[in-house]
């Protein structure tokens, strides 16, 4: 059994891992602030440290209306028209609709690529999605809508989404909201019947070019797009909500659904209902009353409308895509990807987790680790020796016992180094910025006088970097220095300085298939120079293969020609990690990830991901072609 709570956070990753690491996950993302869990029942909600049950801080005007809908859901009778099918008498039915293409990037006419939902952004309701609810009022009028109907259409939506997300857990959909309350001054115009854009036009103009600045398609495309990039979502989809006069009171295709306010004769009691049913048409379900047709199919999975009123020889099952009723048939579940194919699934891959030996640390702490999976803790500043420290937690030890504590001859450090450990054991440090060459430079302890020499001081061919670049060392000792962005590629870039050159030199200036990336992602290289690039927060966006959990990601670049291609793209068993976590890649190519602080165990945290399962699994990895 599980338990549903409202739970107020001022750091939504923190408060995020806290649940997945309960057991549990988020239902409804509200904003950054504020979220619906589900928790097992023998979690104490009261034990949470990283969320509250009340907010610490005033809420934004969108929270606030997604928290006052949310805590004044009332258990209530059956709405009117309950199990009627749409298309009854005296009833409008919701209905599904095409959509008009819209150029390409290029400028030219040729239309969009075609997908089995009309729109790449909606391919199957699974994981993670992104909904936009624009309520259009305007300024004066019957147009207006009030704040109480606004509470109303959100208290709605939420309780549509929630039968949804509640019906098929496997599916494991989780919603994250964007709510949007935007005032025009359209005048309300005389539309042609059957022309259901003659009368959405210009108030759903007016609203997004306050929202994106574009109209038309065009718009509310790009502001699903952008909802997909901020909120990290899988798929995204936007519902507008009016009191404009309509063509049709509710109807949904591509990437939009409209509905009115008043819902025709089913009211407003029956939103959530005609709003679930316009939501799956959205992810490719077919409507199963006249004229729908039996042999017709949809969906990502091309599954064919069997459940049509149309069909003969079989009796029609009760389902959301024909009747009232808050039931699903299998038809329209394989429509909208709710299919084991499909299912997310839990990573591959076992994690051990251990505490270790070592207090919890924080941005003093570097970590590297040795060829011997000894755990290098770099101490920059605030110790006992007023040198940078180097304290060993022993692989022999399960990281319980420390097998050297130690000052060395390097001063105290700061953000503008970074260390990383060689195969011989001395410690590489990088100088990114400040030294007296104007050049990034490299500064190596050696392990054979015990850290209290210098074995090479020397100034690199590198410029002098910032926060936007990375380090790693190869087992040659070369180093790779990854642009994370501002590179004229528009990718993340590695530059690497040759060791047997002296630094002086690079043998290898690339772009990657990779994205600009940002503080979120970490680096760390295999024993075969293939780069591991970890999207610690996961977007969960791996487009060729089912969509995961939420959780840290890992996208190896492959050293075989060049990193222009990634050789797997996978989520691990790690729930999405924050700041507070470093990460290093074993021998046998395992994710060694460290965490630092807020652990349970009042110490820094080992936690290894078993890697190579995931990576032999070809029917889960993505190959990029390289980049233009």
């Amino acid at each position: 059994m599980t338990q549903k709570i409202l739970r107020f956070m001022q750091d939504e990753i923190a408060a995020k891992s806290e649940i997945c690491q309960l057991g549990g996950r988020v239902l409804h993302h509200f904003s950054p602030t504020a979220l619906v869990a589900e928790l097992p029942d023998n979690v104490d909600p009261t034990t949470l440290t990283e969320s509250s049950a009340q907010p610490s801080q005033p809420l934004d005007a969108p929270t606030q209306l997604a928290v006052t809908a949310w805590t004044s859901q009332k258990m209530s009778s059956p709405p009117k028209g309950d199990g009627l099918p749409w298309d009854s008498p005296g009833f409008s039915h919701p209905k599904k609709t095409s959509v008009p293409s819209v150029p390409n990037p290029s400028g030219d006419r040729s239309e969009i690529q075609t997908f089995s939902t009309d729109t790449p952004t909606s391919l199957y309701m699974a994981g993670p999605v992104a909904v936009g609810i624009i309520i259009v009022s305007r300024n004066t009028g019957l147009e207006n809508i009030t704040n109480a109907e606004s509470t109303k259409i959100i208290q709605e939506v939420q309780k549509g989404l929630d039968w949804l997300i509640g019906l098929e857990p496997k599916a494991q959909l989780s919603i994250v909201y964007d709510i949007r309350q935007v005032t025009v001054t359209t005048i309300p115009g005389a539309g042609v019947i059957g022309n259901l854009e003659s009368f959405e036009q210009g108030w759903r103009d007016d609203a997004l070019i306050q929202i994106t600045n574009i109209p038309g398609r065009a718009g509310s495309l790009q502001y699903v797009n952008d909802l997909r990039t901020t909120r990290r979502t899988a798929w995204a989809y936007v519902a507008f909500f009016t009191k404009y006069p309509l063509g049709h009171f509710a109807y949904g295709g591509g990437e939009r659904l409209v509905m009115s306010y008043a819902n025709d004769s089913w009211g407003v009691d029956n939103i959530h209902r005609v709003f679930a049913h316009e939501s799956c048409h959205i992810f490719g379900a077919l409507d199963e009353y006249t004229p729908c047709k039996c042999e017709e199919i949809s969906g990502h999975l091309k599954v064919p409308n069997h459940n049509c009123v149309a069909c003969t020889g079989t009796h029609q099952a009760d389902c959301i895509m024909n009747i009232n009723s808050l039931e699903m048939c299998t038809f329209t579940r394989g429509q909208i990807g709710w299919d084991e194919r499909l299912f997310p699934r839990l990573p591959l891959g076992s994690i051990q987790h251990s505490s270790t030996a070592l207090h919890e640390t924080g941005d003093d702490f570097e970590f590297s680790l040795a060829s011997n999976k000894d755990l290098f803790a770099i101490k920059k500043q605030g110790g006992g020796t007023n040198t940078t420290e180097i304290h060993v937690l022993s692989a022999a030890s399960n990281y319980q016992q420390f097998s050297l504590h130690t000052g060395t001859a390097l001063h105290l450090t700061d953000k503008s180094w970074t260390f990383a450990v060689a195969a011989n054991r001395d410690v590489i440090g990088i100088k990114k910025n400040g030294g007296a060459s104007n050049s990034t430079e490299i500064h190596v302890l050696s392990a054979a006088s015990g850290y209290t020499q210098f074995s090479l001081h020397t100034a690199t061919a590198l410029h002098v970097t910032d926060e936007n670049w990375a380090f790693v060392i190869a087992s040659n000792r070369d180093v790779f220095g990854i642009k994370k962005q501002g590179g004229a590629s528009k990718t993340t870039e590695i530059h690497v300085l040759s060791a047997a050159n002296g630094y002086t030199e690079f043998s290898l200036h690339t772009l990657t298939s990779l994205h600009q990336t940002d503080g979120s992602w970490a680096f760390a290289i295999a024993t075969n120079r293939d780069l591991f690039c970890i999207n610690k927060m996961g977007d969960g966006n791996l487009s060729t293969k089912p969509q995961e959990l939420p959780s840290t990601e890992v996208h190896v670049l492959s050293a075989g020609d060049n990193y222009r291609s990634f050789d797997i793209e996978k989520g691990t068993a790690l729930h999405p990690t924050p700041l507070n976590w470093e990460f290093a890649v074993t021998s046998e190519r395992n994710l060694f990830g460290i965490k630092k602080q807020h652990t349970g165990s009042n110490s820094t945290e080992i936690h290894i991901v078993d890697f190579y399962s995931v990576t032999s699994e070809a029917s889960t990895s993505r190959l990029k072609t390289s980049p233009d």
